[in-house]
C-alpha cells in the first residue's frame, strides 16, 4: 500500500461512521478511537462557534445523538466553521422530523455569514449564481422562512425556552447586506415580488415598484426589472 492509499484508509477510518467503524472492529485499536472522538468534538466546537443560537435550540436530550447521525452522515470536508455550518443547516433541512424551527435558525444563521462576508468583499452588488429573470436575488441575500414570528423563536432559542408553536401561515425574513443589522421581516409586497423574481418574471407589476426600490437599495436584488406592466 502506497503513502498516499494509506493516508486516504486512515482518513476514511477516523471518519467512518460509528456502525461502520463497530463492524470493522475499530473500537477495540484505542488509538483510532481516540482519534475519530477529537476530530468529531472538533466537528462539534465549529458548529458550536458558527451556530450558536441553533445549538441552542437544539433539546438537551437529542443534541448529541443529531451531532452524531450529522458526523456519520456528512464527512468533514473543511476546517473552516462556515463550511461545517453550511454542512449542518443541509443536514437539518433534509431531516424528515427535524427539532422545532432548528432548521430556519440554522438557514438564517447561515444566511447571516453570507451576508456579512458578501458585505466584506464587495461582490454583494452581483446577481447569485442560480437568479433568473429581470429581477434578481443579489450575493449575500437570503429569504429565510419560519412557522413562528422569528422574534418569538429566537427569544425561545436564547433563553432555552420551550420553543412557540407553529402558526397557520408562516413568517419571512430578509437577510441582505444592505439591511441594517443584516436582518429584517418581508412585507407582504417585497414577498410577491421576490416570488415573482425565483420564478424568473420579465415583467414586474407596477404596484410592486415601490418595493423593487426599497429590496434595490438594500441590495437584497440587483438589476432593474426590464418592463412594469400598467395598471
Amino acid at each position: 500500500m502506497s503513502l498516499a492509499d494509506w493516508q486516504r484508509e486512515l482518513a476514511a477510518r477516523i471518519a467512518a461512521p460509528h456502525a461502520a467503524a463497530a463492524a470493522a472492529g475499530d473500537p477495540g485499536q484505542p488509538g483510532l478511537a481516540l482519534t475519530r472522538m477529537l476530530q468529531r468534538n472538533w466537528r462539534h466546537t465549529r458548529l458550536t462557534h458558527a451556530l450558536p443560537l441553533t445549538m441552542r435550540a437544539l433539546p438537551a436530550g437529542a443534541r448529541h445523538a443529531l451531532l452524531s447521525d450529522y458526523c456519520d452522515a456528512c464527512p468533514c470536508v473543511s476546517f473552516f466553521p462556515v463550511h461545517e455550518a453550511r454542512g449542518f443547516a443541509g443536514f437539518l433541512a433534509a431531516l424528515d422530523s427535524s427539532p422545532p424551527h432548528a432548521a430556519s435558525i440554522a438557514a438564517m444563521e447561515v444566511a447571516l455569514i453570507d451576508a456579512f462576508e458578501a458585505g466584506v468583499f464587495a461582490d454583494a452588488a452581483a446577481p447569485r449564481a442560480d437568479a433568473a429573470g429581470s429581477l434578481q436575488m443579489a450575493r449575500g441575500a437570503s429569504r429565510v422562512r419560519f412557522t413562528a414570528p422569528p422574534e418569538q423563536v429566537l427569544a425561545s432559542a436564547l433563553a432555552r425556552r420551550e420553543p412557540p408553536p407553529p402558526t397557520a401561515e408562516d413568517h419571512e425574513l430578509l437577510i441582505a447586506p444592505g439591511i441594517p443589522g443584516l436582518a429584517r421581516p418581508a412585507s407582504a409586497a417585497e414577498r410577491r415580488l421576490l416570488d415573482l423574481c425565483a420564478a424568473g418574471a420579465v415583467h414586474i407589476p407596477v404596484e410592486l415598484a415601490a418595493a423593487a426600490a426599497t429590496l434595490l437599495a438594500e441590495r437584497v436584488v440587483v438589476s432593474m426589472p426590464r418592463q412594469l406592466e400598467g395598471p
